[in-house]
């Protein structure tokens, strides 16, 4: 805005200018610069911004202010500019001597654009004797359709450097050749990078092994790319220790990381990440340490020397819609300490050892430390197995596919003795881990759920022999090459192993000190199944692993099969496609639900529930007791029982099949709820003598769509961590 004085003055030379043009022709006279604002009288605008010009055969002692007379070089014609002003450089190369040290040095609220023909024909060449373009203060450049190129060894600032409050935008711009960074971003203001070419920068450092300098972008304040490419850079493509948005932007072929990221913000959407890392060792598409976050959609992070992504601890990842594959170690390597979610993304053909120099150790396709949430994914072909999981680790896959992995590994290995492996809803088939079974569960805790495991190479499931805390419910274990379950002292419910070749259970589930529950149904009788439930394979009517609908590829019951109907004990809402249970008057064994003989739709006066949040289920009517399970939002449930008040209403848990309790704030009812029986829980223990009941102690976990719910009891490492009270 415009304080009076300064209105009134460029009022008074607009009135003056309207005057003498009226008189007739003038003698030319150099414009006098004013700011880049409109004057507007009675309705007449004009724009005050002056326009400069610069050419190769042009004389600074020019006016410069038409292609006709113009400057010789940009220094000359940005001595006569005033903020705001336009320099317009025609096409040629500029060997520039620069103002202070630099081809363009801005202070305080200096402001200026400067425009050449385009990128490939308007050079600006620091002759390796001066810097880039160097903004301090409030300055403010933009810069379009033209090169910088080989700044001086001597200046810090590369080709362009804000600090303080200065920014800077360039359009259509290549930074070639430039000292130890393309841009270097230092200031509280925005840059904005606009299909810009960053490329070769220069290192001094020539060791592979020692690299500090030499990114095509070193941010440490607010930047946005926007297109463009960054290439060839003797360090990183992108050093950001700031925050970072970049669309549709490609990092290739740098010395170092693609990006190494220890800021607090990373966003990258249609972004291709690959051949990152020639010459040092043990680099990564992205290295992401300290605190922060990092959001991918829709990207590429392809065939990097050494790792996809390294995520530090303390970092978030949220990961969706995108490719990780062809790296000669790991797709991710997630540290401890660490949280990942993973959506509708691939992880394939890593682990290919092509680089000697690439990380030896741990060589899955994702091996992790801390916390993965893996979601309608799918981990295919990799060299060395497909997720390790280690000991401080917790792994929660859902409606997601392994297949096709190779190499001494198990597709999953639960490899710590406190590690935690949750599998629902999941296809685990053709992987070719030679004599390993297909999951490997230590001594950890491991629950499969409503998930196929078939056609492996070698055993298709072994959770360890003195592991009393994992269990197998509702799933199908067919068809692999060894046995299909390695049982230990686990429970085993409602699950179909058959039509493997070695066998199905190497000894009996029972004598082995494990649980039957439920219709459990084997092909040779070696699970210590009820003589009943053991039928030939021809009788078992089981259809190949085919797509039947839904997330994965399944085994269809066909029409007689015994597994029909023939399920015991609470079952889940849905089977492995995501299809209703029950089909028929009782569930089904195994991971699918038969969807012939569907019955009615259920009465409209039938109580029900459905999660309008995540939803704590307790083991009775009130917050003193300990949670049992989790109704995610969006879950429906039958109503069994409800308090006098309404306000307590129990449902079968939806992961473990617990009657369990929900709060009426939590959830949406419908029906007749007023039908359903009044029920208790089981008596709380009395506090001591003229004290209340403590409440009971918690810690925040994240579920599976990575909200933090209060769970008691506490679990060991848990994530993200706190103490709580539900």
């Amino acid at each position: 805005m415009l304080d009076i004085y300064k209105y009134k003055k460029i009022m008074f030379f607009f009135l003056i200018g309207l005057m003498l043009s009226a008189c007739g022709p003038q003698t030319p006279t150099t414009p006098t610069p004013v700011p880049d604002e409109l004057v507007v009288v009675d309705e007449i605008s004009v724009d005050l911004t002056l326009d400069w010009y610069v050419a190769t055969d042009g004389d600074d002692d020019n006016s410069c202010t038409t292609p006709a007379e113009p400057c010789l070089t940009l220094g000359g014609a940005y001595r006569k500019s005033r903020p705001f002003d336009r320099i317009h450089l025609a096409a040629g190369t500029y060997v520039e001597s620069g103002t202070s040290g630099s081809l363009l040095h801005l202070w305080s609220t200096q402001n200026v654009t400067v425009i050449g023909e385009s990128a490939a024909d308007t050079i600006l060449d620091a002759g390796s004797a001066v810097g880039g373009v160097f903004l301090a203060g409030t300055a403010k450049v933009r810069l379009e359709n033209l090169t910088i190129q080989n700044t001086s060894r001597a200046s810090a600032s590369g080709c362009v450097e804000t600090r303080d409050d200065s920014e800077a935008i360039l359009v259509n711009v290549i930074l070639n050749n430039c000292w130890r960074s393309g841009i270097t971003h230092n200031s509280t203001g925005v840059d904005r990078l606009t299909n810009v070419i960053i490329r070769n920068t220069i290192d001094e450092n020539t060791d592979p092994d020692f690299v500090l300098n030499g990114s095509g972008i070193d941010n440490g304040g607010e930047m946005i790319l926007e297109g463009g490419e960054i290439y060839g850079n003797g360090s990183s493509g992108i050093s950001n220790s700031g925050l970072l948005l970049a669309t549709g932007t490609v990092i290739r072929d740098n010395q170092s990381h693609g990006i190494d990221h220890t800021g607090t913000l990373l966003i990258l959407d249609d972004v291709t990440i690959s051949g990152n890392g020639i010459f040092a060792p043990q680099r990564a598409g992205i290295l992401a340490r300290g605190s922060g976050t990092i959001r991918i959609t829709d990207s590429r992070i392809i065939a990097n020397l050494n790792t996809g992504i390294v995520l530090g601890s303390g970092q978030e990842l949220d990961l969706d819609s995108t490719t990780i594959r062809d790296h000669s170690s790991m797709g991710l390597n997630l540290r401890a300490g660490s949280h990942s979610i993973i959506t509708n993304s691939t992880i394939q053909n890593n682990g290919l050892r092509l680089n000697p120099r690439a990380d030896p150790s741990n060589p899955s396709a994702i091996y992790n430390e801390g916390t993965l949430l893996l979601t309608l994914s799918k981990v295919l072909d990799n060299s060395y197995g497909g997720i390790r999981n280690a000991a401080s680790g917790r792994v929660y896959i859902s409606k997601s596919e392994l297949s096709g992995n190779l190499g001494d590994e198990p597709a999953v290995n639960n490899h710590g003795d406190t590690s935690y492996l949750q599998i629902t809803q999941s296809l685990i088939a053709n992987n070719q881990t030679g004599d390993r079974a297909a999951v490997v569960n230590n001594n950890g805790i491991a629950r499969i759920l409503t998930t196929t495991i078939s056609n492996n190479s070698g055993t298709g499931l072994a959770l360890g022999w003195d592991n009393t805390t994992s269990f197998i419910s509702y799933s199908t274990i067919v068809e692999n090459g060894g046995n299909g379950i390695w049982p230990g002292r686990f429970p085993v419910d409602n699950t179909i192993i058959a039509n493997n070749t070695a066998g199905q259970c190497i000894t009996s589930i029972p004598i082995g000190g494990g649980t039957v529950t439920g219709t459990n149904i084997d092909t040779d009788g070696s699970c210590g199944f009820p003589a009943a439930s053991t039928y030939t394979s021809a009788a078992l009517l089981l259809g190949p692993l085919a797509d039947n609908g839904g997330f994965t590829r399944t085994h269809a019951l066909l029409a007689g099969s015994p597994a029909i109907d023939a399920a015991v004990g609470r079952c889940f809402p849905e089977d492995q496609r995501g299809e209703p249970r029950p089909g028929g008057a009782s569930c089904d064994s195994g991971a699918y639900e038969d969807p012939i003989g569907l019955p009615p739709s259920a009465d409209p006066e039938t109580p029900e529930l459905t999660a309008t949040r995540n939803a704590n289920c307790r083991y009775g009517p009130g917050t003193a007791y300990d949670i049992a399970d989790t109704l995610f939002e969006g879950q429906t449930a039958l109503v069994l029982a409800r308090n006098e008040g309404n306000t307590w209403f129990q449902i079968a848990g939806p992961s473990f099949g617990t009657d369990c309790w929900v709060s009426y704030v939590t959830v949406e009812t419908s029906g007749a709820v007023n039908t359903a029986p009044i029920g208790t829980g089981p008596a709380l223990p009395d506090a001591p003598p003229g004290q209340p009941p403590a409440p009971p102690h918690g810690c925040f976990v994240y579920d599976q769509n990575q909200a933090a719910i209060c769970t008691v009891p506490c679990p060991s490492n848990p994530q993200p961590g706190g103490v709580c009270t539900p």
